[in-house]
């Protein structure tokens, strides 16, 4: 909590610093190192991204860092901020020199993903990325659950909740809680009955 607050500080006079690269490097990896710990996996993902890409820092940094986006990307929620950076980090050929590419080429393509096939990656995660919340599902399996519903939202223009559900591996009412929830975010395009 007091991290974020004096990032947020530090925001509004890091532009008053002018000759010290090293301090709004540092700068820029304190804020997304603190975005992916809150579990703002979105903008971590695009700051990690900006710092693989930026000039100054060191040479056997560049790829931690990339790894670092897509994980922060693989997290978070779906939906059209998520798409562009896979976007990017699908088009960025460093990507394909990291062990997390076949996943981040089945998310950007829109194939269905279940869960044993995410066990490698899963056990890679730090321990905020673990945290499971009160709907019993991981940060992980979320995204993993909302990346299949956009899916079969392209293959499907109606389905049952049940149906839903048997297909996601989840109660129809947990489907329902999840569909609604990014129905009213914009996240997806649906109605439910």
């Amino acid at each position: 909590m007091n991290a974020e607050k004096f990032i947020n500080k530090a925001a509004h006079v890091i532009h008053l610093v002018k000759t010290q690269e090293e301090v709004h490097l540092r700068y820029k990896v304190c804020h997304a190192r603190i975005m992916d710990s809150k579990r703002r996996f979105l903008v971590a993902a695009h700051s990690y991204y900006d710092l693989s890409n930026q000039e100054g820092v060191l040479e056997s940094n560049l790829m931690p860092l990339l790894e670092m986006s897509l994980t922060c990307a693989l997290l978070a929620p779906a939906g059209p901020q998520k798409a562009r950076i896979l976007a990017i980090l699908h088009k960025d050929v460093r990507s394909q020199k990291l062990s997390q590419f076949e996943l981040l080429d089945k998310l950007y393509i829109g194939k269905i993903v279940k869960r044993p096939e995410v066990r490698d990656f899963e056990e890679s995660l730090q321990p905020h990325q673990k945290v499971v919340s009160a709907d019993g599902f991981s940060v992980l399996g979320k995204a993993l659950v909302e990346h299949n519903i956009e899916v079969i939202s392209k293959i499907y223009s109606n389905i049952s909740f049940d149906e839903l559900g048997r297909f996601l591996d989840i109660p129809a009412d947990q489907a329902e809680q999840i569909i609604a929830h990014m129905v009213s975010e914009n996240r997806i395009k649906a109605s439910l009955d």
